[in-house]
């Protein structure tokens, strides 16, 4: 519910045209074939069909979910509804349906640059505040600012993939 409630400000905030609502399936996909995965999206779509829709709620995907099964779930949508459109009713498409350039590697990008900025940019600007402050965490925070980091990254999915990829890109030793 928090995670729904901050998905909802966020996209208010910003005036995206999605809702907030998140819901989901408990499901393992490595334990299911195609098959079966594709006939899960088909009933979650059929069952939520009257809250879903490019006016409505979005869905988008998240863990052990991408591009295939939002497809399956709009293919399923435009089966539900036709003539209606279909095209807005689901994010995180693949690009021959509609899905967005860069859209799987946004998150991590994401991940990665505000984690740059607050390194580099935020401790420069905010230096003489913190260097006033009896804070241990701001005091450990500066003492890293001008020295080489080694980055670990938790997780090597969508999200831990592409953030460790833009670091190693931009901040290899080779380059």
């Amino acid at each position: 519910m928090n995670l729904a409630a901050l998905m909802t400000l966020k996209n208010a905030l910003h005036d995206v045209p999605f809702g907030g609502g998140k819901g989901g399936i408990v499901v393992t996909p490595r334990e299911h074939s195609a098959k079966e995965i594709n006939a899960i999206c088909q009933k979650y779509v059929h069952y939520f069909s009257d809250i879903l829709g490019p006016d409505k709620d979005i869905p988008a995907p998240d863990m052990g979910s991408g591009d295939r099964e939002m497809d399956w779930m709009m293919a399923e949508y435009k089966s539900i509804r036709p003539g209606e459109p279909y095209r807005g009713s689901f994010t995180g498409k693949s690009v021959i349906n509609g899905g967005s350039l860069g859209r799987r590697d946004a998150t991590g990008k994401g991940v990665y640059f505000t984690f740059r900025y607050m390194l580099h940019d935020f401790l420069k600007e905010q230096q003489a505040f913190l260097s006033n402050t009896k804070n241990k965490f701001a005091q450990t925070l500066l003492s890293y600012s001008n020295k080489p980091l080694t980055i670990a990254v938790q997780g090597f999915g969508n999200v831990g993939s592409v953030a460790a990829l833009e670091a190693h890109r931009l901040f290899s030793p080779t380059k």
